[in-house]
């Protein structure tokens, strides 16, 4: 698994720097009739031309530094696709059915992800969500919480990669999605909590949680003879209440359980935005060891989202 992340890792830095180069004006200098500048370059094997503007002793500097900026980033992609073919990079065969549910999953991908944020932010807007997202300035919220709903998309990114659709629901996993919906936010992101922590309107405190139980139940639940839904509930419901850590552990189950949904074809758990407060009222009474029948009702009736092609499912 670790493997895969450090692709991951890779893959986004390579998508980066090609982003990067895109970005810039650079190339052979070619200045026409001592007043435009042109720029000579090679892409996909091709040469190109491209007007670059009209000619300033500025413009002429700034692609000179662009040049020699444009060899340090092609010298460090070459030593990424290098250390990639070294892993033996390669992608597994996606089922149809996981295709499709990403596809119609794409679709709503803003939807889902202001849900999501919801959960931590009432006070969020649709609008915001999109504004954010799009890149565009957003005044009324805090730096924070606007980093928290950029790691949820982050996080959706992350387990849509076809290395990681492919990979098993685990608790190396877990961790890691905890660690990308905390990046930025706390300095234990990802690490399971070691102190006991009061859940807030509640009086119970969860134990200090243990790796090597976590990853056994966790592999538990997904043994069982129950449907592939029935899992994802349980799976929500044991790391929600089990509080493995310091933060962000509703989202972090969230993401873990919709992983395992994806990964099988079988659609996704989404927090209605009208029902978000209901919800948490019917967790923490969870929590408490009060409606335990209740909430997985409420689970599958009102935020499990069908896609096509998914398996009939029990409760």
């Amino acid at each position: 698994m670790e493997n895969k992340y450090r692709i991951i890792e890779l893959i986004q830095k390579l998508k980066f720097l090609e982003n990067k180069l895109d970005s810039l004006t650079y190339g052979s200098l070619d200045i026409r009739n001592n007043k435009y500048i042109y720029v000579h370059y090679r892409k996909d094997g091709k040469i190109k031309t491209e007007y670059a503007g009209e000619y300033s002793e500025e413009l002429y500097n700034t692609i000179i530094k662009n040049n020699e900026e444009v060899k340090d980033i092609k010298k460090e992609m070459k030593e990424i696709k290098k250390e990639l073919l070294s892993k033996k990079y390669k992608i597994e065969a996606i089922d149809e059915n996981i295709h499709n549910t990403v596809t119609l999953l794409n679709e709503r991908i803003e939807e889902i992800i202001y849900y999501q944020a919801k959960i931590d932010n009432n006070d969020i807007t649709r609008e915001d969500i999109s504004n954010i997202l799009s890149g565009n300035f957003v005044n009324n919220i805090h730096p924070k919480n606007i980093t928290k709903i950029l790691n949820i998309r982050n996080a959706w990114e992350f387990i849509l990669y076809d290395v990681i659709i492919t990979s098993k629901s685990n608790f190396e996993l877990l961790c890691e999605l905890n660690r990308i919906i905390l990046s930025g936010i706390n300095l234990n992101a990802g690490k399971i909590r070691i102190t006991t922590k009061r859940i807030e309107g509640t009086a119970w405190i969860p134990d200090i949680p243990n790796a090597k139980d976590i990853s056994k139940n966790i592999n538990e639940i997904i043994d069982r003879q129950i449907s592939n839904v029935s899992k994802a509930i349980e799976l929500f419901l044991y790391i929600a209440k089990k509080q493995i850590f310091l933060d962000g552990n509703i989202n972090t189950a969230l993401m873990f359980v919709n992983h395992y949904l994806i990964a099988n074809g079988c659609g996704i758990i989404s927090i209605p935005d009208d029902l978000t407060e209901k919800f948490s009222t019917m967790l923490i009474n969870y929590f408490n060891g009060k409606d335990t029948r209740i909430i997985k009702k409420f689970i599958i009736a009102r935020c499990y989202i069908k896609f096509e092609n998914e398996e009939k499912y029990i409760v």
